[in-house]
């Protein structure tokens, strides 16, 4: 497991971003929890990782107490001094646990963190990502259709155009290339969601930005959109230069 282990670190680290110091602390708090559900304890449990070697060392911790009532907590005085006469009371001592079946429950909840981590790290990206694209047109591919959406392939991840964002008329077919516009991303416990249209009013401003210079530098600036959508669209406008007409630019150019 261990050279596993290393090469699942350096990936979360290059590839995902993850601290491995964070993984770390994931990984054995998922080992401490391991312990407990198999052995009923955490508390009196360290574990110590080596990053070199990638192996870990359970260990149970006993207080030095005059009398034992848990010998899973505490070790007494006289046994405490016959391994090493510097103890004292109220010290800890460590010692190495090692049975043999913890081994391979061990293996696997590291297992689980680790991929646990990659999807969450994963899941971030991808929210991240499209985030920054929210109230923006992207292009994408057309993959697939349901009664609900047609699924666009913007990259990493299939956004959903709805019948009400579509255009009236408007027919594709799988592979056709379009431009949408995102309108919502968000992230819930079933994943990343994009919801995109080819009917926003936005997507009107969007695109005067991108063909229209005075638009996108601010010269010309559209005041509101009224648009049904495959039919006719109404756009107010206003220059802020005295010397662009608003009307004039537009006109011919969306």
């Amino acid at each position: 497991m261990s050279k596993e282990m290393l090469e699942a670190f350096r990936i979360l680290e290059e590839d995902k971003g993850i601290k491995k110091e964070d993984i770390i602390d994931a990984v054995v708090e998922s080992l401490r929890s391991a312990y407990r559900r198999r052995y009923g304890q955490s508390d009196s449990v360290a574990i110590d990782f080596n990053e070199k070697t990638g192996d870990f060392t359970v260990y149970t911790v006993r207080e030095v107490v005059d009398e034992v009532f848990d010998s899973r907590l505490e070790i007494s005085l006289k046994d405490a001094l016959a391994i090493n006469s510097a103890y004292e009371l109220g010290d800890k001592i460590k010692f190495e646990e090692a049975p043999a079946e913890f081994g391979r429950v061990a293996a696997q909840s590291a297992k689980q963190t680790i991929m646990e981590k990659m999807r969450k790290q994963t899941r971030a990206i991808t929210y991240n990502t499209y985030k920054e694209h929210e109230q923006e047109i992207m292009s994408g591919t057309v993959e697939r259709f349901d009664n609900r959406f047609i699924y666009v392939n913007l990259g990493s991840i299939e956004a959903q155009l709805s019948k009400q964002d579509q255009i009236p008329g408007e027919v594709f077919a799988s592979h056709d290339r379009i431009e949408v516009y995102v309108y919502k991303v968000e992230d819930n416990p079933r994943g990343v969601n994009v919801f995109v249209s080819r009917s926003h009013p936005e997507m009107i401003k969007r695109l005067m930005e991108q063909e229209i210079p005075e638009v996108y530098d601010g010269t010309v600036e559209i005041m509101s959109v009224a648009r049904e959508a495959g039919d006719r669209t109404k756009v107010a406008v206003l220059s802020h230069n005295p010397n662009v007409d608003a009307i004039g630019t537009i006109v011919g150019r969306g």
